[in-house]
């Protein structure tokens, strides 16, 4: 951690009557001094009153202003905004004589040490949050515009490092300011600065897109956990899985099976829906619960909406029902665009008595077959439902999770039939 007097270079002192430069008092009227532009802390009115009275139960001024000259009649405040404000409020307000002027040292600063000065004579005021992000903004700007003003110890390490040395913080609590400064809009920064939203709201506003910090900062309330929620919401899934998609689910949950929807419906939410279950192959997957599907990472859909999907992709998949066989779909609307991908046929059914059982899960009721080709495994996980059987297929390589192996029973059976190890009764 850097010292507060290591910050800065210091100036040359090589002659002994430069080390105590003589004091020299002059006082200056309060209309030609101005405002530094570096000043960016809030002045409370408050307690500029609250100062006007001390000063005048003084009768003066107790500590001279640190000033520099801007021209011939006017003077920039390094240190004294609010003496000057309450000698004012004396004169104009209250009416009272003798409060014109103010005993003030003129410095000879260049721009960076006057901006830097404005920020060290403010050092043991009380900062708003708003005040302490433009205070590390301000110092970023001048050691990245004037590093040779600064000492080799404090310009070490990457700019987030720097500063936090230079004003005693954490990296973490500067990073934050940063990215507040960096990504809240305009209307954020000024709810920040007005202390309608607190740094940690700030922080989770920043992370937004810019449309979207617009819109939580119309609702006129802001706090960092009405942000998470709101983000939760942003990153839920709105679109619903395509009626390509819908085909794809259909095809694997049985299409033998729906003979009418009702009887359908009912058969997918006590087979899949209660199972909490879930699969699929690459380019679809599943998950399942008695609420409803989802399908990649689309929007959740009930199973009622689900069946009303069904009828508009699969329209007339009740007509000539009995001249297909177990579960080939027979699609008659010609004008649905189908793209690249093509309408699956029937499976056949796979007798096990030639595979390995890998393991089993008398509990769940899984029996995870396998059958080795070497680099690659087909493992195949077969489980008891109330209606019957469900299986799930993986082709799966050692370092590999199951779960990222899972693929369509057509894609294993190519695998099978290509190692000629397999096959079909």
């Amino acid at each position: 951690m850097a010292k507060i007097g290591n910050v800065l270079k210091k100036p040359e002192r090589d002659r002994v009557e430069e080390k105590h430069p003589r004091m020299v008092i002059t006082w200056i009227h309060y209309s030609k001094l101005v405002r530094s532009a570096y000043q960016f802390y809030g002045e409370d009115s408050e307690e500029v009153k609250e100062l006007a009275d001390l000063i005048w139960a003084d009768g003066r001024v107790l500590q001279s202003l640190l000033i520099r000259r801007l021209d011939a009649d006017e003077y920039e405040i390094i240190a004294g905004h609010k003496r000057t404000l309450a000698c004012k409020h004396l004169t104009e307000v209250i009416g009272l004589k003798g409060y014109e002027f103010l005993p003030c040292m003129v410095v000879d600063s260049n721009d960076v040490r006057a901006r830097w000065q404005v920020m060290s004579t403010n050092f043991h005021h009380p900062k708003s949050q708003y005040e302490i992000m433009k205070e590390i903004e301000d110092k970023k700007y001048l050691m990245e515009t004037h590093p040779e003003e600064f000492s080799d110890e404090l310009m070490r390490g990457r700019m987030v490092e720097r500063l936090a040395k230079a004003l005693h913080m954490s990296r973490s609590v500067v990073a934050d300011y940063q990215n507040i400064s960096h990504n809240l809009i305009d209307e954020g920064k000024e709810a920040f600065k007005e202390q309608k939203i607190d740094k940690s709201a700030a922080v989770a506003l920043a992370s937004l897109p810019e449309q979207e910090q617009k819109k939580l900062l119309d609702t006129g309330s802001v706090t960092h956990t009405s942000v998470k929620e709101y983000k939760k919401t942003l990153m839920e899934p709105k679109q619903e899985p395509s009626l390509m998609l819908i085909k794809k689910a259909y095809e694997y949950f049985s299409p033998e099976k729906d003979t009418d929807s009702a009887s359908y419906k009912e058969y997918l939410l006590t087979c899949y829906g209660k199972s909490h279950g879930g699969g699929g192959y690459s380019g679809f997957n599943y998950q399942c619960s008695p609420r409803g599907l989802k399908i990649n990472n689309f929007a959740e859909i009930t199973w009622n909406r689900f069946m009303q999907l069904l009828d508009d992709a699969l329209p007339n998949r009740y007509e000539k029902k009995e001249e297909t066989l177990p579960g080939q779909l027979m699609i008659e609307n010609t004008d649905m665009d189908l793209k690249e991908e093509n309408v699956p046929e029937a499976h056949e059914t796979v007798d096990y008595s030639t595979w390995k059982i890998w393991t089993e899960n008398k509990l769940a009721e899984e029996i995870f077959y396998i059958k080795d080709l070497g680099e690659k495994k087909i493992i195949v996980r077969n489980t008891v439902t109330e209606c019957g059987y469900t299986e799930m297929w993986y082709i799966w390589q050692e370092g590999l999770h199951l779960a990222d192996c899972a693929a369509s029973k057509d894609k294993c059976m190519e695998v099978l039939n290509e190692k000629a190890e397999f096959k079909e009764e």
